[in-house]
C-alpha cells in the first residue's frame, strides 16, 4: 500500500465507513458476532489490496487458497507426511516467485542474450495486464513460508480457519512491504481480533504514523530530488549521490514500517518494530539487528541456522550464502548479488577480527557508518556498465576537480539540501540519544507530545511537492 499515495487513505477511509456502519446495524439488529469482526477485517484488507494493484490480486488470492489448502493438509497429516506436503508448498512459492521476479533476469543475464528475455517476461500470456511484479510478493511469500515451516514444526491442534488464515497473510499494514510477521505473534492477534478503539490505541497510533510519515514525505522524498544515480563522471557528485541516497532509503523504509506499526495501532494489533535506528551501529552486526530486523531475523532462523549457523567450520560460507540469497531477495540485478556479498563480506571480516581490534566507540560508528553508506553504491547503481565507469571516476585524482566540486548543486538547490540534511542529521541525533539514554527504541523521543506536534508543523510546512514511490515497492 502506498502510504504517500492520496487515494490508499481516501480508499482506507470509504472503506472503514461502509464496515462500521454495516457493523453498527448489525450490532444493533443483534445479527453481528463477533467472529464478523475478523471477516469484517478480511474484506476491508483485500479491498484496499485491490485498490492498491487490482492486475496482481487475482494472483494473491490464488496463493492465498493454494497455501491455506496446504497447511489445512499439513494439520490433518501426520509422520513424514507433513514434511512432505511443507515441501512442494514451498517449493511452490518459490516458484512462483522465481517465475514473477527473476525470470526475466535468468533468461537475460544468466542463460544469456542468445535468449529472448522477452519470450519468458511473466507480464505475457494470461498475465498481460500486469505491467510490473505483483506488489508485495517478495514480503507475502516469505511470510506464507515462514508459516508453512512454523504449521509443520507446531504442536497446536486447533484447526486454522480460512479467515484467520487470510487476516495473517494479508493484513493491509504490512501485506506490501513488511513487517515480514510470524506466526507467533501475529496469528493470535488475528483470532481474537475484534473492532475496540480505544482513544490509547488512537493516540499512539497517530504518533507512528506521523513520525513514519515525517521520514517518508518531508526528510527521504526532499532528498531524493538531489540523488544524481545517472552521474558517472563526477566524483563529488557519485559520493554526494551515494550519501545522500544512504539517507534516502532509510528514511523511506522505515518510514514506511512505522506508518504500517501506527495503522496497526489504530485496530488494537501490534506489528514488529522492523526498524531500530540501525545508523547509530557501531559494528555491521549491530547494523544488521537494526535493519529490516523482520527479513534479518527471517534468514537467521530459516537459512542461516537450518546450514549450521556458526557451529560448523564452514560457518563464514553459510554467512556468505545467506547475504549473497539476501541481495538477490532485493532486486534481480547483480549490483544486489555485490551488495549482498559486500556486506556478507563485511559480517566475515567483523567476526574474524572484530575481538582483536580494540576502538572508540566515536571511531567504530564513522567507521560502521562510512561503510554501510558506501555499500548503498552498488544498492543504488543497477546499470552495471555505469557502475563500472563510476568506480573508476572515483579511482580518478581528476575527478575529483574544482571544477567538479562547483557544479555539483545549484546555489538553489545548495540551500534547499542543507535545509533537509541538516533536519536528517538532527533527526539521527535524537534517535542516538534515546538509543544512549537507553529507551525502549531509537523512535521513543519522537512519540512524546511536543515532539510529535512539531513533526506534524514540518509535515505540512515542508513535505516534498511530489511524493515518490517507496523504493521496497520494487522488491
Amino acid at each position: 500500500m502506498n502510504f504517500a499515495d492520496f487515494s490508499f487513505w481516501w480508499t482506507l477511509i470509504v472503506s472503514s465507513v461502509v464496515l462500521l456502519l454495516v457493523r453498527w446495524i448489525g450490532r444493533n439488529l443483534k445479527l453481528w458476532s463477533d467472529a464478523l469482526d475478523r471477516i469484517g477485517l478480511m474484506g476491508l484488507s483485500l479491498t484496499i489490496f485491490y485498490a492498491a494493484s487490482r492486475e496482481s490480486t487475482l494472483i494473491f488470492v490464488l496463493e492465498l487458497v493454494f497455501n491455506y489448502l496446504a497447511v489445512y493438509w499439513i494439520q490433518r497429516t501426520k509422520g513424514w507426511g507433513r514434511t512432505a506436503i511443507a515441501a512442494v508448498t514451498i517449493l511452490t512459492n518459490l516458484l512462483i516467485l522465481v517465475y514473477f521476479k527473476y525470470l526475466d533476469f535468468i533468461a537475460r543475464d544468466i542463460l544469456g542474450g542468445s535468449i529472448a528475455s522477452a519470450s519468458f517476461r511473466p507480464s505475457d500470456g494470461i498475465f498481460s495486464g500486469l505491467s510490473q511484479i505483483p506488489p508485495g510478493i517478495s514480503f507475502y511469500t516469505f511470510q506464507m513460508v515462514a508459516f508453512v515451516v512454523d504449521s509443520m514444526r507446531a504442536t497446536d491442534e486447533k484447526m486454522l480457519t480460512f479467515v484467520d488464515y487470510v487476516n495473517f497473510t494479508s493484513f493491509f499494514p504490512q501485506v506490501v512491504a513488511g513487517p515480514i510477521e510470524r506466526r507467533a505473534d501475529l496469528l493470535p492477534q488475528m483470532q481474537s481480533f475484534r473492532f475496540r478503539f480505544s482513544m490509547a490505541n488512537v493516540s499512539i497510533g497517530m504518533r507512528w504514523i506521523i513520525v513514519g510519515l515525517f521520514m517518508k514525505l518531508v526528510l527521504s522524498d526532499n532528498l531524493s530530488t538531489h540523488v544524481q544515480v545517472s552521474e558517472a563522471m563526477n566524483a563529488w557528485t557519485i559520493w554526494l549521490s551515494t550519501y545522500l541516497f544512504g539517507l534516502q532509503i532509510y528514511f523511506d523504509f522505515a518510514g514506511y514500517s512505522l506508518i504500517a506499526l501506527g495503522l496497526a495501532q489504530l485496530l488494537g494489533v501490534s506489528l514488529t518494530l522492523n526498524f531500530n535506528s540501525p545508523y547509530v551501529s557501531t559494528n555491521i552486526q549491530e547494523f544488521w539487528r537494526r535493519w529490516h530486523i523482520t527479513l534479518s531475523t527471517w534468514f537467521r532462523d530459516y537459512i542461516y541456522f537450518p546450514l549450521g549457523g556458526s557451529r560448523v567450520p564452514w560457518a563464514s560460507a553459510n554467512l556468505l550464502t545467506v547475504f549473497l540469497i539476501s541481495g538477490l531477495w532485493h532486486g534481480a540485478g547483480w549490483n544486489f548479488v555485490l551488495w549482498g556479498g559486500y556486506h556478507g563480506l563485511l559480517l566475515i571480516l567483523h567476526r574474524t577480527f572484530g575481538q582483536v581490534i580494540r576502538l572508540s566507540k566515536q571511531v567504530a560508528w564513522l567507521i560502521t557508518f562510512n561503510l554501510v553508506t558506501f555499500g548503498w553504491f552498488f544498492f543504488m547503481e543497477t546499470d552495471m556498465s555505469r557502475m563500472m565507469m563510476k568506480l573508476r571516476s572515483l579511482i580518478t585524482p581528476a575527478a575529483y576537480s574544482l571544477a567538479n566540486l562547483k557544479v555539483i548543486v545549484s546555489p538553489i538547490q545548495r540551500s534547499a539540501l542543507i535545509v533537509i540534511v541538516c533536519l536528517s542529521v538532527l533527526f539521527l541525533f535524537l534517535e542516538r540519544t534515546a538509543v544512549a539514554r537507553k529507551l525502549p527504541h531509537g523512535y521513543q523521543l519522537f512519540l512524546s507530545s511536543p515532539i510529535a506536534r512539531l513533526l506534524l508543523f514540518l509535515l505540512i510546512l515542508v513535505s516534498a511537492k511530489e511524493s515518490s514511490k517507496f523504493i521496497y515497492f520494487s522488491f
